[in-house]
C-alpha cells in the first residue's frame, strides 16, 4: 500500500509525463483533454473539467490520491485536489457514513453486474445516510432528489451500477 505522498509523486510524474506528451505531439489522445489521475494511473480524459471530474471521482473518492491537468494547456499546471486540515476534519466527522455509503454501493454496483434484470442495471443510484434514495436514468435528477433528501453532500453517495470502476474509461472521442 503507497502512502499519500507516495501517490502524489507517482501523479505529479504521471502528469508530468502526459503533459510533456501532449506538447510535443499534437495529435496524442491527451493534447487539449483535460486529464484525471488517481494512484497513479489516468482514470478519466474529458473535453472539460466537469466531464473528467465526474467520472474521477467515481474512480478514486479520495481527493488526496487525485491529480487533474489540462494536457498541453498554458503551462500545463496540475490541479491537485488536496485537503486543507479544516476540509480533513470536517470529512473525518462524516467518515463512518461514507463508509457506509460506499459499502451499500459497492453491493449494488455487484448485484447489477451479476443480475440485469436487477432494478439497478445500467441506473445511477443515489445513497443518503445508508440508504438508497433515488435510482434514476440522468445524474441531474439523483442531484436533484440527494439535495431534497441530504443537504450534507459528504452524507451522500452515487454509483452508476452496473459500470466495471476498475476500467480506465475515456470520455470524448479522439481525432
Amino acid at each position: 500500500m503507497l502512502s499519500v505522498a507516495e501517490i502524489r509523486k507517482a501523479n505529479e510524474e504521471l502528469a508530468r509525463q502526459i503533459n510533456d506528451e501532449a506538447r510535443r505531439d499534437p495529435t496524442s489522445p491527451y493534447a487539449g483533454k483535460f486529464v484525471g489521475i488517481a494512484n497513479g494511473q489516468v482514470v478519466a480524459v474529458g473535453d472539460n473539467w466537469d466531464q473528467m471530474g465526474r467520472r474521477l471521482r467515481v474512480a478514486e473518492p479520495d481527493p488526496a490520491k487525485t491529480l487533474c491537468l489540462e494536457a498541453g494547456g498554458d503551462g500545463g499546471a496540475a490541479e491537485e485536489f488536496w485537503l486543507t486540515p479544516q476540509q480533513e476534519e470536517r470529512l473525518s466527522r462524516f467518515s463512518e457514513v461514507r463508509k457506509i455509503n460506499e459499502d451499500l454501493a459497492r453491493k449494488i454496483n455487484a448485484e447489477a453486474r451479476r443480475d440485469p434484470t436487477s432494478p439497478y442495471a445500467g441506473k445511477i443510484v443515489g445513497i443518503a445516510n445508508g440508504q438508497v434514495v433515488v435510482v434514476a436514468d440522468d445524474w441531474d435528477e439523483v442531484r436533484r432528489r440527494l439535495d431534497e433528501v441530504e443537504p450534507e453532500p459528504l452524507k451522500c453517495f452515487c454509483v452508476e451500477a452496473s459500470v466495471d470502476y476498475d476500467q480506465v474509461y475515456e470520455i470524448g472521442e479522439f481525432f
